[in-house]
């Protein structure tokens, strides 16, 4: 599993050992505070197995991560080709399943900017935001 991370500069990418088993759920929480990127990767149980030991992961970015309401935040794909080249649509595909992303502050207490409920409006292809603030996202490469 990596993580392109675009910072306005450029993508960084950060690499990790692990790899998920077929059809499992990984449950992956991940924070940018300012120029550090650290992410928990948790495997999770299925029935009586138990599940892959959790990987920790921290990374200094090289330039500070900033979101504007000017940009276009994007996850599970990408507007970069590769690492050091740009795109004009989105592409790199994440190719499994999502369930309820979101996105918090990290300042104390943490306020839900974005939480995001694949499972209302599945017939359209815009996901509906369940925190209140109305950042309705949009679908691309939607399974059929």
């Amino acid at each position: 599993m990596n993580f392109w991370v675009g910072t306005g500069e450029s993508v960084e990418v950060i690499t990790t050992d692990f790899s998920p088993e077929a059809k499992r759920w990984v449950e992956v929480k991940m924070t940018i505070d300012v120029s550090i990127f650290t992410a928990s990767i948790m495997p999770l149980s299925l029935f009586a197995s138990g599940g892959a030991p959790p990987v920790a992961v921290e990374h200094q970015l090289k330039n500070t991560m900033t979101m504007s309401e000017a940009n276009t935040l994007i996850f599970g794909a990408s507007y970069a080709e590769s690492a050091t080249t740009t795109f004009s649509r989105p592409t790199n595909f994440f190719n499994g399943r999502l369930d309820s992303p979101s996105i918090k502050t990290t300042s104390m207490p943490s306020t839900t900017m974005v939480k995001f409920d694949f499972s209302r409006n599945m017939s359209s292809e815009f996901i509906m935001d369940t925190s209140g603030n109305g950042h309705t996202g949009k679908l691309i490469n939607a399974p059929t």
